[in-house]
């Protein structure tokens, strides 16, 4: 799968072009310093998907609880399930067997008051019982305890076995997953240029 981002404007100061071939079956591991712009990359990804995408592509938005802080967990999963029926993996979300035992007793907690990983996690969860061809995540374990570090590594194995297609942003250790590393930097031209470290 190639991925041809055309010129861009991201602001004022940025312009770029970039072609990415992806493998299916293995992690894009995107590295990258920090304020290098790789977030700007996988938000300019997102936004230029529905010309550039062949399938649905699944991601984790840092502010996509922001409305719903209202909510219970269990009432934003209803929402969920309302609106994007045709999508969901599960005939019923609280059947996902995804749903830990530590998760299931965040269902009535207001999605407000949840911690930062709690948070996050509940982002995954929403992401992972969609069907997507492609999942966009940016340093998706920031946040996440142990147990749910290791629970996400496993969901992505299945995925990657299964032939999915992974772009993943990630500061920490090695991953145990197959992978294809790309390093992201930036021109002297102010551009940025994905290549892949051998």
């Amino acid at each position: 799968m190639v991925i041809q981002l055309n010129e861009s404007a991201l602001g004022a100061h940025l312009r770029w072009s970039v072609k990415w071939d992806l493998e299916r079956g293995r992690a894009n591991w995107l590295k990258a310093p920090n304020g290098t712009g790789k977030t700007s990359l996988f938000e300019e990804i997102k936004v230029q998907w529905q010309t550039i995408g062949t399938g649905r592509l699944g991601f984790v938005d840092q502010a996509s609880l922001v409305p719903f802080h209202d909510l219970t967990v269990a009432q934003l999963f209803d929402v969920l399930w309302d609106v994007a029926s045709e999508r969901c993996l599960f005939q019923s979300w609280q059947r996902a067997d995804f749903w830990d035992p530590e998760s299931r007793d965040l269902w009535d907690r207001k999605v407000g008051l949840l911690s930062g990983g709690e948070n996050q996690w509940i982002k995954i969860l929403m992401m992972l019982s969609l069907k997507s061809e492609v999942w966009l995540l940016d340093e998706p374990f920031q946040f996440l305890d142990g147990g749910r570090t290791q629970r996400l590594l496993r969901y992505l194995v299945d995925w990657l076995a299964q032939g999915g297609v992974l772009i993943l942003s990630h500061h920490g250790a090695e991953l145990p997953l197959p992978f294809k590393a790309w390093e992201l930097s930036r021109l002297s031209s102010g551009a940025l240029s994905v290549g892949e470290i051998p």
